[in-house]
């Protein structure tokens, strides 16, 4: 049964959302919550809020609403989830919760898993998680003196690796990533990966792949030549993993001028995407660049402050490069 829309808020989203598509962006969705990652949406918020955006949104898929856009001919409050990265949990998480709804979602990969290698951000957790040292001096990295004394301490030792380590070049990634695993004499067996068998079954199941590049790198960071290793050979990789068409993109960490630019935008369509997403709030109209698509993570648990959070978005302009 559908969920009953707040009528508080069902005409002002029916006005302001008519002819613009919404898309929500999710990541990790676990079923417990982890004090490492306090952020992260548990699965129970998660369902909840899906409830919630069922009730004032018309899901479709991002295939049909990127047709639609091209057309201008939108559905009515029209709406797509995303989902970026890659995790084990979303088979027994998010998956079954999107299919009792009857919601479509696009999942966006990195493939780099399914070589053996882990996403970049769990190392970090892992790396954290497991450490057996009770202080850590980074200070040859300028990111200071940490106490390790318990799960809370933890959290922005992991803050401040990511930061350092997000805008770096791939290889130097792994460099100092090497570095840090001895400075904190860390165990980083067994980080969680997502499978091939869950991917494959995701895609039997009727939900949409797309493609996140292979080791998840900031574009803006990367050469054109690694740029594009990065963009086309996910595209392949994951075509053939499926044995199908692989349409959409998501460009890393995904600020308009800041991890992307006009270049990656070109290469994204040179490579035979037809559409790709961003991190950039907001929403988009007919007309807009299918390859600069605005996605938003609602977090509010509430059904009347996610409609707030959801007027925001769709009045928010946002940052679009060049004329595409």
């Amino acid at each position: 049964m559908r969920p009953q829309a707040n009528p508080w808020v069902d005409l002002p989203l029916r006005l302001l959302a008519k002819s613009k598509l919404s898309v929500f962006l999710f990541h990790k969705v676990p079923r417990d919550y982890d004090p490492l990652v306090p952020l992260e949406l548990t699965l129970a918020t998660f369902e909840r809020m899906l409830d919630n955006v069922l009730a004032e949104f018309n899901v479709i898929s991002l295939d049909d609403a990127v047709v639609a856009l091209n057309q201008d001919k939108l559905p009515p409050r029209a709406a797509c989830i995303t989902f970026d990265d890659g995790y084990p949990d979303w088979i027994k998480g998010a998956v079954p919760a999107l299919l009792r709804r009857n919601m479509h979602a696009t999942f966006f990969i990195n493939t780099c898993q399914f070589q053996g290698r882990p996403l970049w951000h769990e190392q970090i957790n892992a790396l954290v998680r497991n450490s057996k040292k009770r202080t850590v001096d980074l200070g040859v990295y300028e990111i200071g003196h940490f106490e390790l004394d318990d799960d809370a301490s933890k959290v922005p030792l992991i803050t401040a690796i990511e930061t350092l380590l997000k805008y770096q070049q791939l290889e130097k990634r792994e460099e100092i990533f090497a570095h840090l695993r001895n400075l904190l004499d860390s165990n980083l067996e067994a980080v969680p990966i997502m499978s091939l068998e869950d991917l494959k079954a995701m895609h039997a199941k009727g939900f949409g792949i797309g493609a996140h590049t292979v080791n998840h790198p900031i574009l803006s960071c990367c050469n054109d030549d690694i740029a594009w290793t990065e963009i086309a050979q996910v595209k392949e990789e994951l075509s053939g993993l499926i044995n199908a068409p692989v349409t959409a993109f998501a460009y890393p960490n995904g600020r308009p001028n800041l991890d992307f630019n006009h270049r990656h935008v070109e290469m994204v369509k040179k490579a035979g995407y037809t559409c790709a997403v961003t991190t950039e709030a907001g929403v988009i109209a007919a007309g807009g660049s299918a390859y600069q698509i605005p996605r938003f993570t609602p977090w509010a648990e509430s059904q009347t402050k996610l409609a707030a959070q959801l007027v925001r978005n769709i009045l928010k302009k946002p940052t679009i490069i060049g004329d595409f």
